[in-house]
């Protein structure tokens, strides 16, 4: 996770910094979880504790590909390349920013 304008940060400097070459990865430096994110929008809206769904209940609802693989999976990378560069993330990580900056309803 990462905020979109950090991200932007690093096409600009992947563009236009003359040492820049290949494929970066992108990444907020901080290990967040669907859980996480969860617990942190019931915060910010006042809700009760977030509840766990196995994978035949999210199934029925969302169906089976998209809460096998998209909810379910784990992809983690390294922006090793991109701090090489010079970048870093500076916004807010996205649990803080749900929990101090997100527009409520």
């Amino acid at each position: 996770m990462v905020h979109l304008d950090d991200m932007a940060d690093l096409y600009h400097l992947a563009l236009t910094d003359p040492a820049a070459t290949g494929f970066y990865f992108v990444e907020g430096g901080e290990d967040v979880s669907f859980a996480d994110i969860g617990e942190a929008i019931a915060r910010r809206l006042g809700l009760g504790p977030v509840e766990p769904w196995d994978l035949g209940s999210a199934a029925a609802a969302w169906g089976e590909g998209f809460s096998r693989y998209a909810l379910g999976a784990n992809s983690r990378v390294r922006a090793t390349r991109a701090h090489d560069l010079g970048w870093r993330p500076s916004r807010p990580s996205i649990t803080k920013w749900i929990e101090q900056e997100m527009p409520l309803p």
